[in-house]
């Protein structure tokens, strides 16, 4: 059994490592392999080569909700109560992550998922941004460009359908390209 080391690509760049085995049909026989190619998707999608999430969300059952979405959606999720929170965490992390998705009203902060979405944008311009509210629409300075505004309640076919708009092909784990809403 041979381990080899190999690259999972996302976003254009082989930044995660994933190690895998590879054994011969049998002992007296030298397999000719010209490609080795590894598919995986939803849950047996190692960690590493699933896309990062933000959920912002102050409903703790909501952003439980949303998480399960995404992660069946293929990927993993940071969570954050607020938008203090979720500045924290893109702070921390906001190169890994790929999708923010956020609440708008937020009490008790000053700011609201717009304001979120806006700082995200200008500092992060390759996060795709994905807002939902039940009480507020968006006026016409409320989005940043690109991002999209879903009402609440939502289903996971509402978000898959919004996240499959939302991003590009190669930029979608797997199980949401092969989601059929």
């Amino acid at each position: 059994m041979l381990t080899v080391p190999a690259k999972c690509q996302w976003r254009g760049a082989y930044d995660r490592s994933v190690k895998f085995s590879v054994s011969p049909p049998d002992a007296g026989s030298i397999p000719r392999l010209s490609t080795l190619l590894v598919e995986t998707s939803g849950a047996d999608m190692p960690d590493d080569c699933r896309p990062f999430a933000l959920i912002a969300d102050d409903d703790p059952l909501v952003r439980m909700n949303s998480a399960e979405i995404l992660e069946n959606a293929g990927f993993q999720v940071f969570e954050a109560s607020g938008v203090e929170q979720a500045a924290q965490i893109l702070d921390a992390n906001g190169g890994k992550i790929s999708l923010l998705f956020t609440d708008v009203q937020m009490p008790p902060s000053q700011r609201d998922g717009f304001d979120l979405a806006r700082v995200c944008a200008a500092a992060w311009p390759d996060v795709h941004i994905l807002v939902a509210s039940g009480m507020v629409q968006p006026t016409e300075d409320d989005l940043p460009e690109g991002a999209i505004f879903i009402n609440k309640p939502f289903s996971a076919e509402v978000v898959y359908d919004r996240l499959q708009e939302l991003l590009p092909d190669d930029e979608q784990p797997a199980p949401l390209r092969q989601a059929n809403p």
